[in-house]
């Protein structure tokens, strides 16, 4: 799939890999004000799974980040606990966003690829081996089949080795997309915007979201060692702007739009923040998994 962006976002964490037929144009430069938010909740996930690592970092530990973005969460947070790594390789579905952290998230223990964790991974494992640790912020949510993306973390891993995986179980964005798809005037996008929201999105109930991912979990491999299903905090603290910016930049139909109708698409996407974000939505049903998981060891 292409994925076009006009400005690369600083938080570096909106990987989206779908159909290879689609296109997604993101525009994040609104992102580029809002990092530090979204950052500091990545990183208390980070402190918060650091004690549930079975092995400390060693210098011949392989490293992989995927959805990558950007490249600085990976260079500034993921690095520093996982050194004295030997190389931290950072992936992303989105060829400017690795040209972008090529360019400005250097470091010499760190390797940026093109690689869509939702496709084949045989021979990328042919080149780079098996990595000992394996992380995801906010990438997973944007594949369809999470359950393929879930068998190629586990394949990438070695036998012993933990991954870290954050990404939404439901979220608003989710939410703007299947009301705005009920519009009388988005109709003709009523079958395109459902595609990019995940099966967990429409489950209401917390439990069923957890059996869910379980489920998929197992079907990969995967041990959780940690495995919580927390209120999503994304936009916690960000004004209007920047909330009705962030949701125009991933409508999946931003692209499609005319010119003519933009203006319309603009008011009614602004009137749904002010619902689905508004103190009359609960927003506690929006959740985010947080997974720290073991490949068996084997011997």
């Amino acid at each position: 799939m292409a994925v076009q962006v006009s400005e690369a976002p600083q938080n570096g964490r909106w990987c989206i890999a779908q159909d290879a037929k689609e296109e997604l144009r993101i525009s994040a430069n609104q992102y580029t004000q809002n990092n530090s938010l979204q950052r500091k909740h990545n990183n208390t996930v980070l402190e918060f799974c650091e004690p549930a690592f079975l092995a400390e970092p060693r210098g011949t530990m392989q490293v992989l980040d995927v959805g990558c973005g950007t490249g600085d969460f990976t260079r500034d947070l993921l690095l520093p606990r996982c050194l004295p790594c030997a190389r931290l390789i950072g992936i992303d579905c989105n060829a400017d966003m690795i040209e972008y952290s090529r360019r400005h998230s250097v470091h010499q223990k760190i390797e940026y690829e093109v690689l869509d964790i939702g496709e084949d991974v045989t021979e990328f494992i042919a080149r780079r081996g098996r990595f000992d640790r394996v992380y995801s912020f906010y990438c997973l949510q944007w594949l369809r089949d999470q359950g393929a993306a879930l068998k190629n973390i586990a394949a990438l891993m070695a036998p012993g080795a933990q991954c870290v995986l954050v990404f939404p179980a439901s979220h608003q964005p989710g939410a703007v997309w299947s009301l705005l798809a009920k519009m009388d005037h988005w109709a003709k996008y009523s079958e395109r915007l459902p595609q990019f929201i995940v099966k967990s999105h429409y489950m209401e109930d917390k439990t069923e979201q957890m059996r869910y991912m379980a489920t998929l979990l197992r079907e990969a491999g995967l041990h959780p060692n940690i495995f919580v299903l927390s209120r999503l905090v994304t936009f916690d603290g960000w004004p209007e702007q920047a909330i009705v910016g962030a949701q125009m930049s991933l409508l999946p139909i931003n692209h499609l739009v005319s010119d003519a109708e933009r203006p319309q698409l603009l008011d009614d996407v602004t009137k749904l923040v002010r619902k689905v974000h508004g103190p009359k939505t609960d927003q506690s049903i929006f959740r985010t998994y947080i997974i720290m998981a073991s490949k068996q060891q084997y011997g």
